[in-house]
């Protein structure tokens, strides 16, 4: 099991691919990512990426859309310890 699992849910949980690199990202965020987390990730994005029928580009932009969304809540929402 990903130890991000527990973590936040993404602003985009509607999209499985996004979620899983929002959580990725915090879990990074929280040093939760291990050997068996990163492994675990990287089967579940390329399982992703195959049955998602989304192009390149599309999955791209989720990614892209994740992360930002990973950093917007680390820096105004506490996750870095700090509330803004």
């Amino acid at each position: 099991m990903i130890a991000a699992t527990t973590l936040p849910a993404s602003a985009h949980a509607d999209d499985p691919y996004e979620e899983l690199f929002y959580d990725y990202e915090v879990a990074g965020y929280f040093g939760l990512v291990d050997k068996s987390v990163y492994t675990a990730f990287g089967y579940k994005r390329a399982v992703f990426e195959i049955v998602s029928g989304q192009t390149v580009k599309e999955l791209t932009e989720a990614r892209i859309r994740a992360m930002a969304a990973a950093d917007q809540e680390y820096m105004n929402q506490g996750l870095s310890g700090f509330n803004s």
